[in-house]
């Protein structure tokens, strides 16, 4: 589970309504485990801190290894933009083919808006093992659809 707070102008908030953030409201049992994690649960950030660190460093390494797909390093969150403009094919197709050619699941760029066009969003929520395989299944992807 993720919490969070936005305080916000009314001119503000129209663009950040505009961005998908999932469930608005949180029901009051995650309320009360969100005090326990914030009084007792330090150990496990700092834990996932690192393991989180490590599966973005070999994240966006592996995908820059593969040709036609671009992917800068994130500067504070653990989902990867890479920019797949180069395989030749809309954001959003490659993200429906990702998934029923590869059962790998992306967010096409264009639910971020239209000049997100290119860009595919991929949480890395899975472990080093999983994350291996479903790049592998993205490169196999990319070699049998991109751009000859």
């Amino acid at each position: 589970c993720r919490a969070g707070y936005i305080i916000s102008s009314p001119e503000l908030m129209k663009l950040v309504q505009a961005v998908p953030i999932g469930i608005i409201g949180m029901p009051v049992p995650f309320q009360y485990a969100g005090a326990v994690a914030l009084e007792k649960g330090w150990g496990f950030v700092k834990k996932m801190r690192k393991e989180y660190k490590k599966r973005i460093d070999f994240s966006v390494k592996r995908l820059n290894e593969i040709k036609g797909i671009n992917c800068p390093k994130p500067e504070g969150a653990f989902y990867l933009f890479p920019d797949i403009s180069a395989v030749g094919m809309p954001s959003a197709k490659f993200a429906q083919e990702l998934l029923l050619q590869e059962k790998v699941r992306g967010a096409p760029g264009t639910g971020y808006g239209q000049a997100a066009e290119g860009h595919i969003r991929f949480a890395l929520v899975a472990d080093m093992e999983h994350l291996e395989d479903a790049w592998n299944r993205v490169e196999r992807f990319v070699k049998k659809n991109g751009k000859k």
